[in-house]
């Protein structure tokens, strides 16, 4: 018999069939607990067959086992490096959809496939080098996240209309407090005059929190019904403030700043063109096109 901190052991127990049902400590008697104790005798023999099978189990390469299944490894490592067969963790994604190292993304600035400021005095080159960085994608380079969790989802059409309907509320409520947090925070910063340049930009703020509930509500119902109905999984539909925060670790600036032996450098340039004509083979057979129809 189970009780108090262990009672979820106390379930475990159970469910194997090798004891009695837990007793939770506040219902926990003599007469329950003498009860229990009769009732041992006859799980001897279901005892002594998990006691073989945990002998011959190796517990901790099962558990090991049961948490990489559930790693999604193949969207954690750099599509570059893994043609290369070295596969690295990615930590950006570019606008191709192409996950990448610290390393590829080093070697495609050295390149310079990843430079998208205009330089007037070198238009040529400039236009060239946006041209590349369209290409592979690096125009826009973000943090990837490996795994999404998106834990706060709304799954279904009355979750949906629940969380649009509060949060309208909720940012109808904040418009009119503008006018004085405005105000506040720019006189705490600016003194007097700032407060009258928060008092000037609370009607433009209240705007915006008001446009921002309508595009609230309407995200939440929308995004409720894509999910309970058509079968989707998305975090939102049109309100970018949703969207999930993906955060770099510490020391990835200085990993950044080395620089790529010139060799390696056109090796990953080379992997860097099969990773893009891949995810193109890839994106095309997902959608359902034929690749022979494009040609």
């Amino acid at each position: 018999p189970f009780f108090a901190d262990q009672f979820m052991w106390g379930e475990m127990v159970r469910r194997a069939g090798v004891g009695p049902p837990p007793s939770p400590v506040k219902k926990l008697t003599a007469p329950l607990l003498a009860a229990r104790l009769k009732e041992m005798p006859q799980y001897k023999a279901k005892c002594e067959q998990l006691a073989v099978s945990m002998e011959i189990e190796d517990g901790v390469q099962s558990g090991l086992d049961h948490f990489l299944s559930s790693l999604p490894r193949d969207n954690m490592s750099c599509d570059v490096t893994m043609l290369l067969g070295e596969p690295k963790a990615a930590k950006f994604q570019l606008a191709s959809g192409l996950k990448v190292s610290v390393e590829v993304l080093v070697a495609m600035r050295q390149e310079g496939v990843a430079e998208t400021t205009w330089d007037w005095r070198q238009p040529l080159t400039s236009f060239s080098q946006w041209l590349k960085a369209f290409y592979y994608g690096t125009h826009r380079v973000q943090p990837h996240e490996a795994k999404l969790w998106g834990l706060g989802r709304v799954m279904s059409c009355s979750q949906g209309l629940s969380a649009g309907i509060g949060g309208f509320f909720w940012d109808i409520a904040r418009i009119p407090l503008q006018a004085f947090f405005m105000s506040d925070r720019y006189a705490r910063r600016h003194g007097s005059l700032g407060c009258m340049i928060g008092v000037l930009l609370s009607p433009i703020k209240m705007f915006l929190i008001g446009w921002h509930a309508i595009l609230l509500l309407l995200d939440r119902v929308v995004t409720g019904f894509t999910n309970g109905c058509l079968g989707t999984s998305r975090i939102y539909t049109c309100d970018p403030w949703l969207r999930a925060k993906v955060c770099l670790c510490d020391g990835i600036e200085q990993q950044l700043a080395q620089r790529v032996p010139e060799s390696r450098r056109k090796l990953i340039m080379e992997t860097m063109d099969l990773a893009r004509g891949a995810r193109t083979v890839f994106e095309m057979a997902s959608s359902g096109h034929s690749i022979s129809d494009s040609q």
